[in-house]
């Protein structure tokens, strides 16, 4: 057993070693040049990078309280680091700190380290843009499309590569339907459709939202509609009676009901038997204080 918890400690030992040693960046390497220029591509790059590839050890705002214990992304000692510095290690990873050299281009990690930076100094994020949105519906096939544009004098041009959100209101929140990421195509559109089975009000009616956010390049947007293609939402008391806890013993199964009354009764047993027990304390205490 003594060797065992000896093994343990080494181990811990050698890693927390290894975590509080100096990593050690060639002049060469240090004096790299960002080769990749700020800007909304770069920037969307390296933070779609930083949110499927660090957050899980450096914490969802890359402060270092992750699934373990890291460097913080966004302190002062980090940031004084040459932008060569933050690609070598990067690159070439070091312990717990895997290497990304295999699984990332060049171009990426030069946009991850402009993303870091922005976060680190919001000034060089360019101002968000203002865009315009149009939705058609379908109603045939149920389906929507978002037109995302911005407006010249005599025309509306088109964007691509926008990434449209759509949603349906449910109660305590937003269901996501499409793709995770749903790109405009070069006519500046994208198309989704409406799910069946979506339970909505009694009338069927869902609510639909489709959305612009969190998007480095474009200001939020927003528009919501109504449309009643969801199924109506089934309020017959007898259906609901029948499949509810206190229905009556001719819709409710006989174990269901021997089972709650047992529980029931269980608790209540101990109930009276801790109040007795106090009241058999408290009688026990006046004769003695007699």
């Amino acid at each position: 057993m003594k060797t065992l918890y000896l093994i343990l400690f080494l181990i811990i030992s050698n890693s927390a070693v290894c975590q509080i040693k100096k990593w050690e960046i060639s002049n060469e390497n240090a004096s790299k040049s960002n080769t990749v220029e700020i800007n909304y591509k770069s920037l969307s790059i390296g933070k779609n990078i930083v949110i499927k590839t660090c957050v899980s050890c450096h914490g969802n705002k890359i402060d270092g309280n992750g699934l373990m214990k890291s460097t913080s992304l966004i302190s002062d000692s980090f940031n004084k680091q040459s932008d060569g510095m933050i690609f070598t290690k990067i690159s070439e990873g070091r312990e717990l700190m895997p290497s990304f050299k295999g699984m990332l281009k060049e171009e990426e990690i030069w946009s991850v380290i402009n993303y870091l930076r922005a976060l680190y100094n919001p000034s060089l994020i360019p101002p968000p843009k203002d865009v315009s949105m149009d939705v058609e519906l379908n109603e045939e096939i149920k389906s929507i499309t978002a037109f995302i544009y911005t407006k010249s004098d005599t025309a509306k041009i088109p964007l691509k590569d926008v990434d449209i959100h759509f949603y349906v209101k449910r109660q305590f929140g937003l269901m996501n339907i499409g793709e995770a990421n749903n790109l405009t195509k070069e006519n500046g559109r994208v198309t989704v459709s409406i799910p069946d089975n979506i339970i909505g009000d009694d009338m069927g009616n869902i609510q639909i939202l489709v959305k612009i956010e969190n998007s480095i390049e474009f200001k939020n947007t927003e528009k919501s509609f109504t449309k009643p293609w969801g199924e109506a939402l089934k309020t017959d008391d007898k259906w609901y009676d029948k499949n509810s806890l206190w229905g009556t013993s001719a819709k409710t199964p006989v174990w269901l009901l021997m089972l709650i009354i047992g529980i029931s009764s269980i608790v209540f047993a101990c109930l009276t038997y801790v109040f007795f027990i106090i009241y058999k304390i408290k009688k026990s205490s006046e004769i003695y204080l007699n």
